[in-house]
């Protein structure tokens, strides 16, 4: 009965271990420690995403990147709704912050590192891609500045000087 037991034990760790599946490819010798979601210093100033596919690595690279302007765009607006004193809609200031010059150069070049892998997983390829990005407070507060200095009357009496 014990071996019984601890060959069941043995084969539901194996079988657990197994669900990652095989690295075949991967974009560096070492993967990162914020990939492993360590929790490190630069994790409490950065965003980290990832996204798989099973069409290639450039279709996990476009979710991941459409994932992080989608969950910087969510909490700028979340930010703003919160502490709109004008009181504009929801549309617009989503509008706005997806319009914003911060959103639009989101891209790898300003990421502060990215990775990725190729797996095979019970017989079918997937890849994933992470992204580390620098996002905290003073970069939320720089995208409600940008937008409310750009819809600001003052400035545009000051242009019209």
């Amino acid at each position: 009965m014990k071996r019984f037991l601890l060959f069941i034990l043995t084969s539901a760790i194996a079988f657990t271990c197994s669900g990652q599946g095989r690295i075949i490819e991967k974009s560096d010798n070492k993967r990162p420690v914020w990939v492993k979601r360590d929790n490190t210093d630069i994790l409490k100033y950065s965003i980290t995403v990832s996204s798989e596919s099973i069409t290639s690595v450039d279709d996990a690279k476009n979710k991941a990147f459409e994932a992080l302007k989608s969950s910087i765009i969510n909490t700028v607006t979340k930010y703003m709704m919160n502490t709109d004193i004008d009181g504009r809609s929801q549309e617009w200031i989503r509008q706005e912050v997806e319009n914003s010059d911060y959103i639009k150069n989101i891209s790898e070049t300003t990421s502060v590192d990215t990775y990725w892998e190729h797996r095979k997983v019970k017989g079918e390829d997937i890849y994933i891609y992470y992204i580390l990005y620098e996002f905290n407070d003073f970069e939320k507060k720089k995208i409600v500045l940008e937008i409310d200095s750009k819809n600001s009357s003052a400035i545009d009496e000051l242009n019209k000087l």
